[in-house]
């Protein structure tokens, strides 16, 4: 099956072959690891000892392997909603700036009309 990889890595020593070029390119980054000039840059995670060069792997691993751990906050006074991902986190924030989509049962307001209307649904 490698065989029909056409993008592979000369490194002597790593036999590794990949579909795409991108592959090959991140997986080179990792042979880089060795090299005393290259910049050291890691990520730590909290919960294990794993570190990443990239913060998108961090968050990717803290979703896929320590479960609902929350890394966005919500900052407004009184709600204590977390998010996973940064865009939930800044479509939340909209329903604290708008209040013309406010239920006229409870009071919670949404940043969309869509969003209020399935609220009523439930409600």
């Amino acid at each position: 099956m490698d065989e029909n990889k056409n993008f592979r890595c000369n490194e002597p020593g790593c036999s590794k072959a990949f579909w795409f070029k991108a592959s090959l390119n991140r997986h080179l980054k990792t042979h880089k690891e060795d090299d005393p000039e290259a910049p050291v840059v890691s990520w730590a995670c909290s919960e294990c000892p794993k570190f990443f060069s990239k913060v998108e792997s961090l968050r990717r691993h803290y979703k896929t392997t320590h479960g609902n751990v929350f890394l966005y906050p919500c900052d407004f006074e009184g709600c204590n909603q977390m998010f996973q991902r940064k865009d939930n986190l800044v479509r939340h924030a909209a329903s604290h700036k708008d209040s013309k989509n406010c239920c006229d049962i409870c009071g919670r307001s949404f940043a969309r009309k869509d969003a209020l209307t399935r609220h009523k649904k439930l409600v």
